[in-house]
């Protein structure tokens, strides 16, 4: 039956570490996700730790029964658990309090988080570091088992601390949202309180020392009295605690450059380390060593340190390494599994040896102070609080001073050298002042060969290597030789390992500056342009007069750049990374050089912090993070994130959203959109360049008003930054519109769910999209661009009806969409067939758009028999589907009529194709009434043939057509009629939530 206690603490580990998960993402709503916010949470759960072992610890001596008393700890843990909404309410409410008087970039608000992370967790965490010595006390009969059963229980604790990191990350997270996740993690802790009450009725045999407590003079008492040995071991114990997150900071860091920052990267990482301190401890319970537990510690702890300083010449390998696993693999759905697993195994080449000695050192250096029975409790609690707040230190030393200051490479180093410190220092005291042994010289002589073959071997830290984001990269390279040409084919310009991310500055050989944040590049001064500078100027044409804007993300600093050439008066920034901050200033070319200009306000805080303890409203908000398969950005696409950016909108306000469709799938792009669309229902999208997208959207409908965004773009600070890169009017602006919803809800339900902060399915939707490098196709279902003007309604249209524009502006858009890629794969064709209709007589023109269309299709000779006459039409419409665009339909009135003509002899009736042909030039003409004719004949005609993919195309078209006639009931009768039998489709169903949000 003592393996029902072994199972209680088990299950107590998964369950500890679900809830440090859960309590993190929980305060990082609020507290915010930088890395001081999550230090603070850190630290307060390791104090809470640290008191609950401590204090617990004596007290589990003085009960009379520590297993009722263990029982009793579990039951308050797993009820807190389900009381967790209420106090999370509270805490949120003391920070709001505290934090809106305080402000942003405050002391007192770094006080504030620091106290909103203490009344949220610090009384389950108390319970938490009471259950090991509690437990300890029961099952420890005497102090010559003390060793191998404490290392037990270290090792069950530590692989339920496995099982649970990976369920929480992979399975309840993800599947059951915060909220059902911490009634699980509750559940089960009440669970583990049941078996600890049932053990007892069983009368399990457990540990019963005479007294209420240990003896006067008893060993306990002397267990911080300053004999040499004693002083020397527990300073061990404690710097041993500070390596270790030295390691885990450092380690994780370095990872995240190898293998990317994703939430499923980071658990693997977490549930490695713990994996190898549970493997520690487990071969510690198998020892029964002759020359004491103190001496396992020395050796342990210095050959921490020697197993670390022998790898540490081949990290610079691991980028490569991961690129050969990583690139063996096929990219779809069904070998993500694979892809984890090929993560794990670096995390594992990188910390599994050093991470199993790691978890040796605590149960052996506190083993080696239990000399008798008495007060057993007391001395693992208060051993296991002094490594606990050794951990504390060096968790806070590492984010806030180590990284910053010496970097990934010197912070291990540091840790090295503290390792082989502590584990000598131990081995000299246990020895009785030197190295007798022959074990103690061999492993002298190995630590000094070891650092000899570190200095030969470590030529540098390869900060090219690192900051390449490999990891991003499909195919594998020929060899270790390819990939450092490649990695060294940039210049590095700056280089930070910040307190949160490690942030890069190169240039390419072609003499493009880049910014990479953990290898991931998010801005450049060339390429991406359009995106970073279309995200102000796109809503600030928009509203008639903005003063007031505030930019989520700095980036590059262009964004702002193109915000101040406007008649604002204030622009606030906020950016989580102080390393940004500083990188930014070597974009001086394309952001104007921000920090001189008084109307900037840089704050370097999490923005949700931000925005919910300032009180200003703002006439455009401008949110442009990173990607969200990165761990902890997917809550700035959240709906909560949203409304309150609504909330902070004055009326008339724009939110400018940049969204890309590289990197993800359809379910999480639509997820995006949904989500977005919820908080602000009138929005337009538009497709900066290649496969970047924005969405500005507003509370209220809005429209264009061409003149006077005309008259911003004349002004001289505006029209200098946009011919920056290359506009000067406004067809560039207008021609990336790509859907139109300015009006009225978009016709659109993109997904049935939303990503919000308590059911954060985007932040583990969105690292499968990056394995499967997918461009998100379904984001060319939505461009209006590839349909003719009566079908788009974009208002590019309009404005080419209204302002014809010049030769000299078509040509210069020509040379821009030449120069920008786009999702819409015909877009520089549209524009050259614009630019030569408009001016046949300019043979550069007439030239440019030849070279685009090509050779004519099809036979040229007039045809009067059906079958001749329905291979012209087909060679004709395959041309006009090739030519026609939003901005015109050249040839539609000739193929309606030659169509019609088709369609009255007895063939064509027949004939689903020339239906389908017809309804879309009809489509394309504005009349719907005519196209929805069409399109009805040619999907029952394709479904009679057997063709069901063109059935479907040409019911989605029937839908279409009668919802821009405004007819909802035949709408719905038409999707029963035609599309119903296709509901799993992703496109079907758009079709039905457009219907679904038609007025009645």
């Amino acid at each position: 039956m003592r393996l029902l206690l072994y199972l209680c603490f088990l299950l107590s580990g998964a369950a500890g570490l679900m809830y440090e998960v859960l309590w993190s993402k929980y305060l990082n709503l609020y507290v915010g996700s930088s890395a001081a916010a999550q230090i603070i949470v850190l630290s307060t759960f390791m104090a809470g730790l640290a008191i609950g072992g401590r204090w617990l610890g004596a007290l589990g001596d003085r009960v009379s029964r520590p297993l009722a008393f263990y029982a009793a700890l579990e039951l308050v843990i797993g009820l807190y658990a389900f009381c967790f909404p209420l106090v999370f309410e509270a805490g949120r409410r003391v920070f709001l309090a505290v934090g809106g008087v305080a402000g942003p970039g405050t002391a007192t608000l770094f006080a504030a988080k620091a106290l909103a992370a203490v009344l949220t967790m610090l009384v389950p965490a108390i319970a938490m570091g009471g259950t090991l010595p509690v437990l300890a006390r029961a099952l420890i009969p005497d102090a010559n088992r003390a060793g191998p059963l404490l290392a037990r229980l270290y090792f069950l604790n530590s692989l339920g601390a496995v099982a649970g990191c990976l369920l929480s990350g992979f399975l309840m997270i993800p599947e059951l949202g915060l909220p059902g996740s911490m009634s699980a993690a509750g559940t089960l802790s009440l669970a583990v309180a049941a078996l600890a009450f049932l053990a007892l009725r069983c009368k399990i045999p457990v540990s019963r020392v005479k007294g209420s407590g240990p003896a006067v003079g008893s060993e306990s008492d002397r267990l911080f009295e300053a004999e040499p040995w004693r002083r020397i071991l527990l300073g061990a114990i404690a710097i041993s605690g500070a390596v270790s997150m030295i390691y885990e900071v450092a380690w994780i860091r370095l990872l995240a450059l190898v293998l990317g920052g994703s939430t499923y990267a980071f658990s693997l990482m977490l549930a490695t380390f713990i994996l190898g301190l549970a493997i520690g401890g487990f071969w510690l319970s198998t020892l029964r060593p002759s020359g004491g537990y103190a001496r396992i510690f020395g050796w342990s702890a210095a050959g921490v340190g020697l197993a670390v300083l022998v790898s540490l010449p081949f990290y610079a390998r691991l980028p490569f390494w991961f690129n050969q696993l990583g690139g063996s693999l096929v990219r779809e759905p069904g070998t993500f599994t694979a892809y984890e697993l090929a993560q794990w195994l670096l995390c594992a080449l990188v910390m599994i040896v050093p991470a199993t000695l790691q978890g040796v050192t605590l149960p052996a250096a506190t083993k080696a102070f239990i000399q008798e029975s008495a007060g057993i409790g007391k001395k693992i609690g208060s051993l296991f609080a002094l490594n606990t707040l050794g951990t504390i230190v060096g968790a806070a030393g590492a984010g806030f001073l180590l990284l910053p200051v010496l970097g990934v490479k010197g912070s291990l180093e540091l840790a090295v050298a503290l390792n082989l410190i502590c584990g000598f220092a131990v081995l000299w005291r246990s020895e009785g002042g030197g190295f007798r042994s022959r074990a103690a010289q061999g492993m002298l002589i190995a630590c000094v060969a070891a650092l000899c073959f570190y200095l030969v071997g470590m030529k540098g830290w390869d900060r090219e290597a690192f900051s390449a984001g490999a990891y991003r990269l499909a195919d594998r390279f020929e060899s270790y030789g390819a990939f450092r040409e490649w990695a060294a084919g940039r210049k590095m310009v700056y280089y930070r390992d910040g307190v949160g991310a490690t942030i890069s500055v190169q240039d390419s050989a072609s003499g493009q500056r880049m910014l990479a944040i953990n290898g991931k590049v998010d801005a450049t001064d060339r390429g991406d342009l359009p995106t970073q500078k279309g995200l102000g100027h796109v809503p600030m044409l928009l509203h008639p007069n903005p003063k007031k804007v505030l930019v989520i993300g700095l980036g590059s600093g262009a964004t702002v750049g193109s915000l101040l050439a406007y008649d604002v008066e204030r622009v606030d920034v906020v950016e989580i990374s102080p390393e940004v901050i500083q990188a930014s200033r070597l974009f001086e070319k394309v952001n104007g050089k921000f920090w001189e200009d008084r109307r900037v306000h840089v704050y370097c805080e999490d923005a949700k912090t931000f925005l919910q303890i300032v009180g200003i409203q703002y006439d455009v908000i401008v949110s442009e993070p990173t990607n969200p398969w990165i761990a902890g950005v997917a809550g700035v696409f959240s709906q909560e994130y949203y409304e309150t950016c609504r909330r902070h909108l004055a009326p008339g306000g724009f939110f400018s959203q940049w969204m890309q469709t590289y990197d993800l799938d359809n379910r999480t792009y639509f997820l995006m959109l949904e989500t977005y669309r919820r908080s602000f229902p009138f929005y337009t999208i538009w497709n900066t360049v290649s496969s970047d997208t924005l969405v500005v959207g507003s509370a209220s409908p809005f429209r264009p008003d061409f003149d006077r965004m005309e008259a911003k773009l004349a002004q001289p600070r505006v029209a200098a930054d946009f011919e920056s890169y290359g506009v000067d009017s406004l067809l560039p602006v207008l021609g990336m519109q790509m859907l139109d919803g300015s009006q009225g809800p978009a016709g659109r339900v993109w997904s049935d769910r939303a990503h919000s902060d308590f059911d954060p399915v985007l932040e583990y939707w969105a690292p499968r999209g990056f394995f499967l490098q997918s461009r998100a196709p379904g984001s060319a279902w939505l461009d209006s661009r590839q349909e003719g003007p009566g079908a788009a309604r974009l208002w590019i249209h309009d404005y080419l009806i209204r302002k014809p524009p010049s030769r000299e502006a078509l040509r210069t858009m020509v040379a821009y969409v030449s120069r920008f890629a786009s999702l819409f794969g015909r877009n520089k064709l549209a524009w050259t067939q614009e630019w030569a209709l408009r001016f046949p007589n300019d043979g550069e023109a007439a030239l440019a758009y030849a070279k685009e269309k090509g050779p004519p299709r099809g036979p040229a000779a007039a045809a009067q028999d059906y079958e001749r006459r329905r291979l012209q039409l087909g060679w004709d419409m395959e041309e006009y589907f090739g030519l026609r665009s939003a901005l015109r339909a050249p040839g539609s009135e000739r193929l309606k009529q030659e169509l019609s003509e088709l369609l009255a002899t007895e063939k064509g009736k027949s004939d689903p194709n020339v239906w389908s042909w017809s309804g879309t030039v009809l489509l394309d003409l504005g009349d719907y009434a005519a196209a929805v004719q069409r399109f009805n004949v040619a999907a029952i005609g394709f479904q009679q043939i057997g063709q069901p993919e063109a059935s479907l195309t040409n019911g989605i078209y029937l839908c279409k057509a009668l919802r821009l006639l405004g007819d909802k009931n035949a709408a719905l009768a038409a999707y029963h009629d035609r599309l119903s039998a296709y509901e799993s489709d992703e496109r079907v169903r758009i079709a039905k939530a457009a219907i679904d949000a038609m007025a009645p």
